[in-house]
């Protein structure tokens, strides 16, 4: 596929995380190990997982095999100073965690230096668009409001999943009442 002049972008999917912010769910440097120098030889740019209750985006990593727990984050790849959302023929792999389809989110416990947005404050999807050359992503926010309740196995507050509701912003079916809370671009 890397070879392959008709085929611009390489996707991978897979349920558990290699890079995560820390959660309820830790990342998992044994598929980090054995598939990362992969990723990295064959070019692939997106990689998407689930697993953990949150969503979070990298910079472009590559794999470090002195220390698998801090990959190298491409430096060169921004198109202004300081953008960790604009990629110009990034030399790396963008991790997404797509988690905030519906299950309660987890508390993130701390920002990694290799994360460019983490958000777990309620449910969500992610829009990827490609046009040749040009992905562009956004994290949407649905929109949904949701009551708290008090667990009787646990005793400790949780989202009460059957009573969320659309927002009245959102309750007229309309897309464009939508929240972005993250976009970003890849460009080759």
């Amino acid at each position: 596929t890397s070879q392959n002049k008709d085929i611009d972008w390489i996707f991978v999917m897979f349920h558990k995380p290699m890079y995560s912010p820390l959660s309820k769910q830790f990342e998992e440097y044994i598929i980090r190990n054995k598939y990362q120098p992969i990723f990295d030889k064959y070019g692939v740019d997106l990689v998407i997982s689930g697993h953990n209750h949150i969503y979070s985006r990298t910079l472009p990593l590559s794999f470090n095999k002195l220390n698998i727990s801090q990959p190298i984050v491409d430096q060169n790849s921004s198109t202004t100073s300081n953008n960790s959302n604009i990629f110009t023929n990034p030399n790396g792999t963008i991790f997404l965690v797509v988690g905030v389809g519906g299950a309660e989110p987890y508390r993130i416990t701390e920002k990694l230096y290799y994360i460019a947005n983490q958000y777990n404050e309620r449910f969500g999807f992610v829009d990827l668009k490609i046009d040749g050359k040009r992905l562009d992503g956004a994290l949407y926010d649905i929109g949904l409001n949701c009551k708290m309740a008090i667990t009787e196995k646990t005793k400790r507050e949780v989202i009460d999943l059957e009573s969320c509701l659309p927002s009245s912003s959102t309750s007229n079916n309309s897309n464009n009442n939508l929240k972005i809370i993250d976009r970003f671009t890849i460009i080759k």
